[in-house]
């Protein structure tokens, strides 16, 4: 007779190695589970347990080897149907794993951990032990017959697969043990504490002793291992040393708390916003799906429509989502439509502890919050019931992720939107070509704010030639006009923003003698320099160095520090304006939790008068007292690799120049270039988007870029260089021979294996294939062929192979 089987699909599991797996269901456990569920299953030869995702059931004749389910831990995508079918469509488009698509969707923490113990059964115990063995038993009876394995095969000196732990387990004198444990719940940090000491340190040791002595209070492990730049391991002996004590303490609070309430109704529209409104609000009204992108100039008033469209969605008994590109900007948003919407409101980012994402997630999927504001992540909240979904800042490439799955937000959002017969709102001052193009060919609807809500004219921009600076004996970041204006504006009472787009105190050590750069010994970076710890940190992998001013190439103490980034811009500003109360907003800055909200709580309440940041100071903020604006180094991305840098270029200047005039007094900005003749920097600095768009359709047109084609890059990482080379031409003669056999037709254009711009990454390096293809199912079916067909080369199994659709820093 037909069994009833679960297909199962494995955590960790290679990509082409990614498929279902038969396993039968316990009678204990037919209630539970269920397409969706997350299941423990044993796996491969030693049946070790991992984590899976119930796929499917279906029918099959012979169960005979098919292993049993071990235990039910989740069920959040059986309650979803359409979250579940995310999977699969994140899957189908971003070449991830099943299992890798449900983390994904689902909040940071929900899951669990599976530990690995050996039971001692001392009554089977064989009459001879060899040495390992005596000394694995000995082990376990220290800890009472119960140990985790790993601890075991440390206490041994054995691989998991020994003959002699084998031999054990055949006899039954050994027995495998599981513990499941949930890590859903309340968010634990890590704090550290010196403690009276006087024995024998390491220098290193000594030096994080001597620190930590220094806070009364103690310090958490993260700030910790930052200012002292040491390991983990260095801080594990010292606690093993009695020099210091590690201990947990609970962070979960509130997740936004405001005072005071205003009524929705109360927002007013200007005639303009209301012929954008009119439209979308009808659309909503016939639960029709549609797509359209909001372009409005830099304080045109995009959120009063978004707070009117979001109104109607609850009125039409609907629920909304509300994505933005930052963190930095959640805060503002948050603020304002909590004090119209108050405990309707829910909030998901990466900001938030576990605890506190937990606690949200909960709140929306049991329908006690509508309207859901967050970045990327967001995307995937539990609302069943969806009426409007908004992207602000659509073009941001931070909607984009970098791992696992590389999804795009604005992809998603498509599907979720489809899914309710909802509306899509893609916003921006700068919209992405790819956007602007559609809405040009009229592939979706476009909505036009060419003015600013409050009457005000667009700030005078101001182009300093930095070449001239130099000549005339200025060596500050800051020009003299930029100081100037400056001075003015913080004399007269308002506020000022400067955008510099890179964190720390240099960008490079380079020895005057050789020429050497200090690089990370990890990766292929230069080492930026961080006077906050006195250090050299890589911003790939977080490796650093103590500054000793001297070359190790050759040795000489001729290191020069070179380029510059928030933290010297800030000492600069100390210097040239020391009454000035200056704030810095960075990645540095803004480690702690809720330090995002405070810091512009407090530039909001006057308590700052120069606000000195990276990108996340340049877009969405409204300050209505700042009136001079400030653009250091943007030469570094105007002339980045990427065929975006333009575009990049123009957002950035656009987006932070538009946060100068907002309120009743008149806006400056100051942007700072060694290229001021330079055409996009001309362009940006009026805000002309549709000259720009012109110029760069006809640019990527000419050299077949976006919109003209779809691009994938296809990732190789592995440990040698050579085998990375080595799988990239295996995989473009696979690519070339399928192009050319069942898949002719189909349009490719192949370019590599060529290194990544950073060829290496915490001791991994990383090639690449670029093809310009039309992204669809048959471009798809051919490329996860090619994968397999690789993945059957055993020798070239150990190349990691991903996929991204939206490589835009990399090509």
């Amino acid at each position: 007779m037909p069994e009833t089987v679960a297909k199962i699909a494995v955590d960790n599991a290679a990509f082409y190695f990614d498929k279902p797996f038969s396993y039968k269901i316990p009678p204990a456990l037919r209630e539970e589970v269920a397409p969706g569920a997350r299941v423990t299953v044993p796996f491969g030869r030693g049946n070790k347990r991992r984590s899976g995702l119930v796929l499917e059931f279906c029918q099959e004749e012979d169960t005979s080897r098919c292993k049993e389910i071990a235990s039910v831990y989740d069920r959040e995508l059986c309650e979803n149907e359409e979250l579940f079918k995310l999977v699969f469509y994140l899957r189908e488009t971003t070449f991830c794993t099943y299992y890798d698509a449900a983390k994904a969707i689902l909040p940071a923490g929900v899951g669990i951990t599976i530990k690995e113990y050996f039971l001692l059964r001392e009554e089977l115990l064989p009459p001879a032990l060899t040495p390992r063995q005596q000394s694995a038993v000995e082990a376990l009876r220290a800890r009472r017959g119960r140990l985790l394995c790993a601890d075991l095969l440390a206490a041994a000196g054995w691989k998991p697969d020994a003959r002699e732990l084998r031999e054990l387990l055949e006899c039954g004198a050994l027995e495998r043990d599981y513990q499941n444990r949930r890590r859903y719940g309340g968010d634990q940090i890590t704090w550290a504490k010196a403690i009276p000491f006087t024995g024998k340190l390491t220098p290193k040791q000594k030096a994080v002793y001597d620190w930590l002595c220094t806070r009364e209070e103690g310090a958490t492990l993260k700030e910790l291992l930052y200012q002292t730049g040491v390991g983990r391991t260095v801080v594990d002996n010292l606690k093993k040393k009695g020099a210091l004590a590690l201990f947990e303490q609970e962070s979960y609070r509130e997740v936004f708390d405001v005072a005071g309430r205003e009524d929705p109704g109360g927002v007013v529209l200007t005639p303009a916003q209301a012929a954008v409104y009119d439209p979308l609000s009808a659309a909503m009204a016939k639960r029709a799906y549609g797509c359209s992108l909001l372009y409005g100039v830099t304080g045109s008033g995009k959120t009063l429509v978004f707070i009117k469209l979001i109104e109607n969605a609850l009125r039409l008994g609907k629920q909304a989502i509300l994505l933005v590109p930052e963190i930095a900007l959640t805060p503002q948003v948050i603020t304002r439509f909590k004090t119209l919407f108050g405990e309707r409101v829910a909030v998901l980012h990466s900001g938030l502890s576990v605890g506190e994402r937990a606690s949200e997630y909960r709140r929306i999927k049991e329908g006690k919050a509508d309207i859901v504001i967050g970045t990327r992540s967001a995307v995937f909240a539990p609302l069943r019931n969806i009426g409007i979904i908004i992207l602000d800042e659509e073009q941001e490439g931070s909607y984009h992720s970098d791992s696992s799955p590389k999804y795009h937000a604005r992809d998603v959002a498509r599907f979720r939107a489809k899914y309710h017969a909802a509306q899509l709102v893609l916003a921006s001052a700068t919209p992405s070509v790819l956007t602007f193009s559609a809405a040009k060919r009229g592939e979706i609807a476009l909505y036009q704010l060419p003015e600013r809500y409050s009457g005000n004219a667009l700030p005078q921009v101001e182009l300093v030639d930095m070449k001239a600076e130099l000549a005339s004996g200025n060596t500050f970041e800051i020009s003299r006009p930029l100081a100037r204006q400056i001075q003015l504006a913080v004399g007269a009472g308002h506020q000022v923003i400067l955008l510099i787009n890179r964190r720390g105190y240099n960008t490079t050590a380079v020895c005057s003698s050789c020429g050497a750069v200090a690089r990370c010994k990890h990766c292929d970076i230069p080492l930026t320099y961080h006077r906050q710890n006195g250090r050299l940190v890589c911003h790939y992998c977080g490796y650093s160095v103590e500054l000793t001013g001297r070359c190790d190439n050759c040795g000489d103490s001729h290191l020069r520090l070179l380029g510059a980034g928030t933290q010297k811009v800030e000492d600069q500003l100390e210097l040239l304006f020391p009454e000035a109360r200056i704030l810095r907003m960075d990645t540095d800055t803004t480690v702690s939790k809720d330090s995002h909200r405070a810091f512009l709580q407090a530039f909001a309440g006057g308590e700052y008068d120069i606000l000195v940041g990276t990108q996340m100071v340049a877009k969405g903020l409204d300050f209505p007292n700042v009136t001079l604006v400030g653009v250091l180094g943007i030469d570094h991305v105007l002339g980045g690799q990427s065929y975006r840098s333009f575009e990049r270029c123009f957002s950035l200047v656009t987006q932070v120049v538009g946060r100068g005039g907002r309120g009743a007094q008149s806006g400056r900005a100051v942007i700072q270039t060694f290229d001021p003749q330079n055409r996009v920097l001309g362009l940006a600095s009026r805000q002309d988007y549709d000259a720009f768009f012109a110029e760069e359709m006809q640019a990527r047109k000419y050299l077949l870029y976006p919109p003209f084609c779809d691009l994938c890059l296809i990732g190789l990482t592995g440990a040698k260089r050579e085998r990375c080379i080595e799988a990239g031409r295996a995989l473009m003669e696979i690519l070339q021979r399928l192009a050319q056999g069942n898949y002719r037709g189909v349009p490719l254009r192949l370019m590599g294996p060529t290194p990544f711009l950073v060829e290496r990454v915490s001791d991994k390096y990383r090639y690449k294939i670029i093809v310009k293809c039309k992204n669809n199912r048959t471009f798809r079916a051919l490329l996860r062929e090619a994968i397999a067909a690789l993945a059957q080369q055993v020798s070239l199994r150990d190349v990691a192979v991903g996929v991204d659709f939206h490589p835009d820093n990399e090509i």
